[in-house]
C-alpha cells in the first residue's frame, strides 16, 4: 500500500467494509478452504484479520478523527441501477460467517458502522456531483 502520510491528518475515513474484508479473505484463503486463518474454536477469521489490519494501517498513517465502516444492504442503489450487478456471484459461506463478528469488532473498536455506503459517502461530499462548499473533508477507501 502506498503511503498516505502526505495527506494526514484527515477528518474521517470511510472504509468499504465488504471490499476490504473480502480482499483479506481472498488473500489468505487457499483453494481447498482448509488453510485459512481460524480462531482456537475453528471459526474462520481471515476476513476479520484482513479488515482489522488494513484499518489499523490507515488509522496509523491518516490519523483520522473518525472511522466509518460502511456496508451495503442486500438491496442497494447499484442493484436498482443494474439488474445484473453481481449476477452469478455467491457469497462464500466461510466469508459470510465472519460478517457478524466483523460488525461486533467495529463496534468494539469504536468505529462508526453504516449500513448504507452510498448515503454515507454522499453525505460526506463523495458523489459524482461536485461536493457542497461546506462539506467536511474525508477520504473514502
Amino acid at each position: 500500500m502506498r503511503s498516505a502520510r502526505g495527506i494526514a491528518p484527515v477528518d474521517a475515513i470511510i472504509i468499504d467494509c465488504f471490499y476490504v474484508s473480502y480482499r483479506g479473505f481472498c488473500a489468505t484463503r487457499r483453494p481447498n478452504d482448509t488453510q485459512i486463518l481460524r480462531s482456537s474454536n475453528g471459526t474462520p477469521t481471515n476476513a476479520i484479520h484482513g479488515l482489522l489490519g488494513a484499518v489499523r494501517r490507515m488509522i496509523k498513517e491518516l490519523q483520522p478523527k473518525s472511522v466509518i465502516v460502511a456496508t451495503e444492504s442486500k438491496t442497494n442503489l447499484r442493484d436498482q441501477m443494474r439488474e445484473d450487478y453481481k449476477a452469478g456471484r455467491e457469497l462464500p459461506a466461510l466469508f459470510s460467517q465472519q460478517i457478524p463478528p466483523i460488525y461486533k469488532m467495529c463496534k468494539l473498536c469504536g468505529w462508526h458502522l453504516s449500513l448504507d455506503i452510498i448515503k454515507t459517502a454522499t453525505s460526506l461530499g463523495h458523489s459524482p456531483a461536485p461536493p457542497a462548499p461546506d462539506a467536511q473533508p474525508a477520504l473514502a477507501l
